[in-house]
């Protein structure tokens, strides 16, 4: 049953979700400042917003870190500042070593492909867990879903990862 979230309500649920909204700002910007402006910018847009809202208890958080996602992308296109994908710290990492470059970059695009082929939920699941850092409950909360749910895609993201990297290994030798 959706409903409307009353000022006291939103003070525990923020109470509850500062830290992780932080954590996960902190985690993507290593800058203590820019972590907290930009919590706090989301918890003000969505406390804007929620007069206009109908939202269940679980999708309050949900669109909380919705909001949280949007915000840090706006940010990054404002200031024009782009993730580190894999292939940047493989340069750092191997620069005076192109052998190992080259391998380091081979690998990267071996994970990518296979994250390629992984059904939607499944790479989701990846991306949330392993990318964002975020835990089984709080991946949950974000897909709509139970956390028995999200780590059995999870078990079966990751078999499904390792059988593709494994046939592309067995139809590529020389690649390996």
């Amino acid at each position: 049953m959706a409903f409307t979230i009353q000022e006291s309500e939103f003070e525990k649920i923020f109470a509850y979700l500062r830290p992780k909204i932080y954590r996960f700002f902190y985690y993507k910007m290593h800058n203590h400042d820019e972590a907290e402006e930009l919590t706090q910018e989301t918890f003000r847009k969505v406390w804007g917003r929620l007069d206009h809202l109908k939202l269940t208890p679980d999708q309050i958080t949900s669109y909380i870190y919705t909001t949280a996602r949007n915000t840090l992308y706006d940010f990054w296109r404002k200031r024009k500042i782009s993730t580190v994908g894999l292939d940047e710290i493989a340069n750092v990492v191997a620069k005076d070593n192109p052998e190992q470059l080259a391998l380091i970059e081979e690998e990267n695009e071996m994970i990518k492909r296979a994250l390629g082929v992984l059904p939607e939920e499944q790479r989701l699941v990846i991306e949330l867990r392993f990318v964002e850092g975020l835990t089984t409950k709080e991946t949950a909360i974000q897909l709509l879903k139970s956390p028995g749910s999200v780590r059995s895609l999870q078990h079966r993201a990751i078999k499904n990862l390792k059988n593709i990297i494994t046939r592309n290994q067995a139809e590529n030798p020389l690649h390996n």
